[in-house]
């Protein structure tokens, strides 16, 4: 029998000009701007992941941030609805463990969010820190008040709990084009009005009565009704989450004096608190970090 033709691979002719031998990774300057941008905060993205990685090493615990918008007309305050299950998801990836540190960034948001991501958090850990570089906040404040620790850096701000409330009852915004929204109305200025007609000696029922009905015949009275129930309400949040690691018979005075000072004592809501006022002053457990965190 003959020998077998081996079969011919069929070889198609290339260029040499046409093989590149020294591909290099393409310039971030000669990219083209979308491409560029997807790049850098890509970067970024590995920086921060990298420097989370570190910051958990040094405090020994798990780090969950937490930021939220504040650009006017653009703000995402915090809000449990859309935000606890995406703090389930992470919690659950991590499991229970003994440190959890919350970094946040808030400039407020719902009432409510509070009490119910502190409840979360602490399902999945013994103690429970919440580090503040810069602002928190509000609702931010409120967060902070149920964490066995509070870390703030140089930079660091809290603020009054107070809140405004806003519903169908507030005036409007506009008379003529309802959907610009309602009034907000802080609860700490309609007590602020009543105070003023009795500090200024306006004792006089007439005048007192004068006076409710200028009020009222402005706000809706279930308007007013509501204001005082958020003032029950935000009191009340602010001292269940202080009992959570504040236990002992003899620190009811300092969670009584606390919640007072947040809620009515500062006067303003946008009062700025450094961390010397709420450590010295208002009596939280803040710690300040050491040079190389702040760094």
């Amino acid at each position: 029998m003959g020998k077998k033709k081996r079969k011919q691979k069929l070889q198609v002719p290339v260029s040499k000009e046409g093989i590149q031998t020294d591909v290099q990774p393409q310039r971030i300057e000669a990219m083209p701007e979308e491409l560029k941008q997807k790049r850098l905060l890509l970067e970024r993205r590995e920086e921060r992941k990298r420097l989370i990685k570190q910051l958990e090493e040094k405090r020994g615990s798990k780090i969950i941030s937490y930021f939220t918008a504040d650009r006017q007309n653009f703000g995402a305050g915090m809000s449990s609805d859309d935000t606890i299950p995406l703090f389930f998801e992470h919690l659950r990836s991590i499991k229970k463990v003994e440190k959890i540190d919350l970094f946040l960034y808030t400039r407020g948001g719902d009432t409510l969010a509070p009490n119910r991501i502190v409840h979360l958090l602490r399902e999945f850990c013994e103690n429970l820190a919440v580090l503040i570089p810069f602002r928190a906040h509000s609702a931010g404040t409120t967060l902070a008040l149920g964490a066995d620790e509070i870390v703030m850096g140089p930079m660091g701000e809290l603020g009054p709990v107070d809140p405004s409330v806003a519903n169908v009852f507030n005036p409007l915004i506009d008379d003529k084009d309802p959907k610009k929204g309602y009034i907000p109305i802080s609860v700490e200025d309609v007590s602020a009005y009543m105070t003023l007609i009795r500090e200024k000696g306006l004792n006089d029922p007439n005048v007192f009565s004068a006076a409710l009905k200028a009020l009222t015949d402005r706000v809706h009275p279930l308007a007013l009704g509501n204001v005082h129930r958020q003032y029950l309400l935000i009191r009340t949040l602010s001292k269940r989450l202080l009992e959570l690691h504040m236990k002992d018979e003899g620190e009811k005075e300092r969670i009584e004096k606390i919640v007072e000072i947040l809620s009515e004592k500062l006067y303003f809501h946008g009062y700025q608190i450094s961390r010397h006022e709420a450590k010295e002053i208002i009596g939280l457990n803040v710690s300040f970090p050491l040079k190389q965190l702040n760094n």
